[in-house]
């Protein structure tokens, strides 16, 4: 009889030692996932993405290389986009790594890229060739145009640098002649998107102020600066050609 008063025992017995560990199960996952979402916090306030963009033979590849492999190469055009760090030219600044991603010349794919990355951007490198700018500058002024009026890089002022690539040749033109070049040419399109006179266009799509000749300096929202480079140049011990490319980036790391 006196066995019946002590069914209960071994269970209760157990009860508190489950719920324990129950508790420290539940500890041990929430800390774990507070651990692993701060480490992926950190990663991501590191980890700065740019967009590498210029028409199909303005050496754009050739830059890329350098800026991630701190190597000079001579390229062909790329039908893919490329992805590397900039750890190899930024070994000071530790923790402080650049996503480049190099966008493929060729329009047809090149937008796609574009579509696809914008959002991930810092900032954005638009490379020209020095040399046949003359030549190519409606189509060089057509992509920076896109980019310019691009509703998500206005939006989030996303800076830009052109890049003048190509300097070491000896028919290049000066950083100060290529923005000319280009202002004239962004000026021209602009009057394509919206005419102010008859009202007809996207107003959206206009850049600069309507009553005076486009400059870079009009536009506020996305800081436009410019930089001389030669992204094929030997210097296995520094950055000889790419500085104010690199400088650039470490405004954005």
């Amino acid at each position: 009889m006196s066995s019946s008063g002590d069914t209960g025992g071994p269970a209760d017995a157990t009860a508190p030692s489950t719920l324990l560990y129950s508790i420290s199960l539940l500890l041990f996952v929430g800390i774990a996932g507070l651990i692993f979402y701060f480490l992926i916090r950190k990663q991501s306030r590191k980890l700065q993405y740019v967009l590498l963009l210029g028409r199909n033979g303005a050496g754009k590849t050739a830059l890329f290389v350098k800026l991630t492999q701190d190597r000079s190469v001579l390229t062909v055009s790329s039908l893919v986009q490329n992805v590397g760090l900039t750890k190899d030219v930024m070994p000071r600044d530790s923790g402080r790594e650049v996503q480049l991603i190099d966008i493929p010349g060729f329009e047809r794919i090149r937008w796609d890229v574009w579509e696809t990355n914008k959002g991930l951007s810092k900032g954005v490198i638009f490379v020209v060739d020095s040399v046949t700018i003359g030549r190519d500058s409606q189509e060089c002024a057509d992509i920076l145009y896109r980019i310019l009026t691009d509703p998500e890089i206005q939006r989030r002022h996303i800076p830009i640098l052109v890049v003048c690539n190509k300097q070491d040749e000896v028919t290049a033109k000066d950083v100060e002649v290529v923005s000319d070049i280009l202002e004239k040419e962004l000026n021209s399109i602009r009057i394509t998107k919206y005419n102010p006179t008859t009202k007809k266009g996207n107003k959206s799509e206009f850049l600069g102020k309507v009553d005076q000749d486009f400059t870079f300096l009009q536009l506020r929202g996305n800081k436009v600066s410019f930089a001389k480079c030669t992204a094929r140049s030997d210097d296995p011990d520094g950055h000889e050609g790419v500085e104010a490319v690199v400088d650039f980036l470490r405004t954005l790391a």
